[in-house]
């Protein structure tokens, strides 16, 4: 989710790329019908997308890691040492507070709404920071 609604709101020519990864990935696993319809309310449609297990060489390209829990923090700075002076929870480093973003995967719609109203906030935090770069 966090993803295409960044993308979506980045301006077409931030030249920032932005991916997803996970660290236990449930290959061929369908984006859930709720992300699916807040994501088009949001404008975000045509949503092809395909869990990635996350790998050493996407930790080394990119600047900036941001996890969405802290056990996802944990297993990246264990499994791929190295990598812990650009990641960081997403929480804190867009300055929503302490803790992790819920995954609502599996829950009520309120749980997604809950978790895309997070999200977009910690989006527009970022992009204020990233504008102050």
């Amino acid at each position: 989710m966090a993803e295409k609604l960044f993308k979506y709101m980045l301006p077409p020519d931030s030249g920032i790329e932005v991916t997803s990864a996970g660290t236990n990935v449930f290959i061929g696993l369908e984006i859930p019908e709720a992300m699916k319809k807040m994501l088009a309310a949001e404008g975000i449609e045509h949503l092809n997308h395909c869990p990635v297990q996350l790998e050493r060489y996407m930790l080394r390209e990119a600047d900036l890691i941001l996890t969405m829990a802290k056990h996802h923090q944990e297993q990246i700075n264990t499994y791929f040492p190295g990598f812990d002076d650009r990641t960081f929870l997403f929480k804190e480093f867009t300055e929503l507070g302490q803790g992790d973003i819920q995954d609502p995967f599996g829950g009520s719609w309120e749980a997604y709404e809950t978790c895309l109203h997070e999200i977009k906030r910690g989006l527009d935090n970022l992009l204020k920071k990233l504008d102050d770069i």
